[in-house]
Formats: C-alpha cells, structure tokens, sequence
C-alpha cells in the first residue's frame, strides 16, 4: 500500500503530442445501489438482469457482496 501524507509540487504538464494519441475518455457514469429489508414472509430468492440493472431479491447481505 502506498500513502502519500502531502505534496509540495505541482505535477508537469502533459505534452501536448500526448493527448492527441490518447483516446478520449469515457462518458461519466456512477452506480447506485438500494438495499431494503425483505418482507419476512417471502419465500426463495429471485434475480433479473435488465438493461444493466440488477434486481436482487430475499438474498443476505453476505450473498450480495459475495456476488457482485
């Protein structure tokens, strides 16, 4: 692991023949996630995968992280 506490200069700046070689960068994006308790009296578990959206239900926490 690396930490940097501080720095005492500005970084150069990148030659400008440089960033025309670079591909442009992707669009922004971020990623959301909601978890809501499961009613107690729901049964089994179900998943969908639609247009990147993922829809989890009745898993623990513990199956969430351990699948994503």
């Amino acid at each position: 692991m690396l930490v940097v506490d501080s720095v005492n200069q500005t970084p150069t700046p990148n030659d400008p023949a440089a960033v025309k070689l670079l591909p442009p960068p992707p669009p922004a994006e971020f990623e959301v996630a909601t978890i809501k308790p499961t009613a107690p009296d729901v049964q089994g578990q179900r998943g969908i995968l639609n247009n990147g959206r993922v829809d989890l239900q009745n898993f623990t926490l513990k199956q969430l992280i351990q699948r994503m």
